[in-house]
């Protein structure tokens, strides 16, 4: 293991790599180092399929937790970033959160998730997770899902406003769209209006109908 450490150390990865490999036969806490020291050599050294699969290793022993900790952090954001042939990219994200809920790196696996909802276009769970927890979701992300909710059915869209998260029914063709979340009512004075440009703007609406002739107003009536 120390060889393979200094190797490591000194950035020779791939001598690191032969040397962490032999080590990694045996279930133990070192194995578990050798398996963490070796996925990161396999990622300095630009192998990342390697790399996922060795942190997956390291994740999934025991004997060390805060290397299990870590190891499951770099797992879940290389499985977003090349994709996962073991389980699903979603399921290791929700997995890691469910897990590690005081990790320092929850709030950027949560936007991770969501944005994995939404490369898989299930903009239903996206929008269920961050209807549960908006404080963690940045507003860029939350545009991007709400702006263009489509469920897995095809059969509605809805859009929330970006400043207060308000939810507006949409019309797309044939389709009636259907609102998920509850409207929060505000008093007129929390909402960011200028209230004189409304006011001058139905005053001079009022001045264009001023002199208009009778026979004109009675299409209204």
């Amino acid at each position: 293991m120390m060889l393979g450490y200094t190797y490591y150390k000194t950035g020779d990865y791939e001598n690191a790599i032969n040397q962490f490999n032999k080590i990694i036969q045996i279930n133990n806490d070192l194995a578990q180092n050798a398996y963490y020291y070796l996925a990161d050599s396999y990622l300095k050294n630009n192998q990342k399929s390697a790399a996922l699969s060795a942190f997956r290793k390291a994740s999934k022993m025991n004997f060390d937790e805060s290397i299990a900790e870590d190891a499951f952090l770099n797992y879940s954001k290389l499985s977003y970033e090349i994709g996962n042939p073991f389980e699903k990219v979603s399921n290791v994200l929700f997995n890691f959160l469910k897990k590690y809920p005081k990790n320092n790196s929850y709030k950027n696996v949560y936007n991770l998730l969501i944005d994995s909802y939404v490369k898989q276009k299930d903009y239903d769970l996206a929008l269920l997770i961050l209807k549960e927890n908006k404080s963690f979701s940045n507003k860029e992300l939350i545009q991007k899902i709400n702006r263009y909710y489509v469920s897995n059915k095809g059969c509605k869209i809805v859009k929330i406003n970006k400043n207060d998260l308000r939810e507006i029914q949409l019309e797309s063709g044939q389709w009636v769209q259907t609102v998920m979340n509850k409207i929060e009512h505000k008093e007129w004075s929390d909402y960011d209006i200028n209230e004189k440009y409304y006011l001058n703007a139905i005053e001079k609406e009022i001045n264009n109908i001023i002199g208009v002739k009778d026979n004109q107003l009675m299409l209204f009536e």
